[in-house]
Protein backbone atom coordinates (compact mmCIF):
# COMPACT_ATOMS: atom_id res chain seq x y z
CA UNK A 1 0.00 0.00 0.00
CA UNK A 2 1.39 3.42 -0.90
CA UNK A 3 2.22 5.80 1.92
CA UNK A 4 -0.47 8.29 0.89
CA UNK A 5 -3.05 5.49 0.71
CA UNK A 6 -2.06 4.37 4.20
CA UNK A 7 -2.40 7.93 5.55
CA UNK A 8 -5.86 8.27 3.97
CA UNK A 9 -6.88 4.90 5.37
CA UNK A 10 -5.85 6.01 8.87
CA UNK A 11 -7.75 9.29 8.50
CA UNK A 12 -10.85 7.36 7.41
CA UNK A 13 -10.40 5.04 10.40
CA UNK A 14 -10.16 8.05 12.72
CA UNK A 15 -13.40 9.43 11.32
CA UNK A 16 -15.13 6.07 11.74
CA UNK A 17 -13.91 5.67 15.31
CA UNK A 18 -15.41 9.00 16.25
CA UNK A 19 -18.69 7.91 14.65
CA UNK A 20 -18.82 4.42 16.21
CA UNK A 21 -22.10 4.11 18.07
CA UNK A 22 -22.25 3.29 21.74
CA UNK A 23 -23.49 -0.28 21.95
CA UNK A 24 -24.90 -1.69 25.17
CA UNK A 25 -24.85 -5.49 24.75
CA UNK A 26 -27.04 -7.34 27.25
CA UNK A 27 -26.95 -11.12 27.62
CA UNK A 28 -29.10 -12.99 30.12
CA UNK A 29 -27.58 -16.24 31.42
CA UNK A 30 -31.01 -17.91 31.35
CA UNK A 31 -32.24 -16.53 28.02
CA UNK A 32 -33.98 -19.41 26.19
CA UNK A 33 -33.99 -17.50 22.89
CA UNK A 34 -30.27 -16.72 22.58
CA UNK A 35 -27.73 -19.53 22.56
CA UNK A 36 -24.83 -18.52 24.85
CA UNK A 37 -22.18 -19.91 22.47
CA UNK A 38 -23.60 -17.98 19.51
CA UNK A 39 -23.86 -14.83 21.63
CA UNK A 40 -20.18 -15.18 22.58
CA UNK A 41 -19.22 -15.66 18.92
CA UNK A 42 -21.20 -12.57 17.93
CA UNK A 43 -19.62 -10.56 20.74
CA UNK A 44 -16.15 -11.62 19.58
CA UNK A 45 -16.91 -10.35 16.07
CA UNK A 46 -18.41 -7.09 17.33
CA UNK A 47 -15.47 -6.53 19.68
CA UNK A 48 -13.05 -7.13 16.78
CA UNK A 49 -14.86 -4.53 14.65
CA UNK A 50 -14.86 -1.95 17.44
CA UNK A 51 -11.17 -2.66 18.12
CA UNK A 52 -10.38 -2.14 14.43
CA UNK A 53 -12.13 1.23 14.66
CA UNK A 54 -10.20 2.02 17.85
CA UNK A 55 -13.55 2.44 19.55
CA UNK A 56 -13.67 -0.53 21.92
CA UNK A 57 -14.60 1.79 24.80
CA UNK A 58 -17.98 2.31 23.06
CA UNK A 59 -18.92 -1.36 23.51
CA UNK A 60 -20.57 -1.99 26.88
CA UNK A 61 -21.29 -5.56 28.00
CA UNK A 62 -23.85 -6.56 30.61
CA UNK A 63 -24.02 -10.27 31.44
CA UNK A 64 -26.76 -10.75 33.98
CA UNK A 65 -28.48 -13.65 35.70
CA UNK A 66 -31.86 -13.59 34.01
CA UNK A 67 -33.91 -14.52 31.00
CA UNK A 68 -34.88 -12.78 27.78
CA UNK A 69 -35.45 -9.24 28.99
CA UNK A 70 -34.07 -5.73 29.05
CA UNK A 71 -31.83 -5.56 32.12
CA UNK A 72 -30.74 -1.92 31.91
CA UNK A 73 -28.00 -1.98 34.57
CA UNK A 74 -25.42 -0.90 31.99
CA UNK A 75 -27.65 0.26 29.14
CA UNK A 76 -29.43 3.03 31.07
CA UNK A 77 -26.10 4.59 32.08
CA UNK A 78 -24.79 4.38 28.49
CA UNK A 79 -27.96 5.81 26.99
CA UNK A 80 -28.10 8.60 29.56
CA UNK A 81 -24.55 9.62 28.64
CA UNK A 82 -25.09 9.37 24.87
CA UNK A 83 -28.42 11.20 24.82
CA UNK A 84 -27.30 14.23 26.84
Amino acid sequence: MATEDLRESRRAGDRLAHGAAALPWEVGAKDPLIDATLADQALTRIRRAYRALQAEEHLHLDRFDGGHRWNGAVAYRVLDKVLK
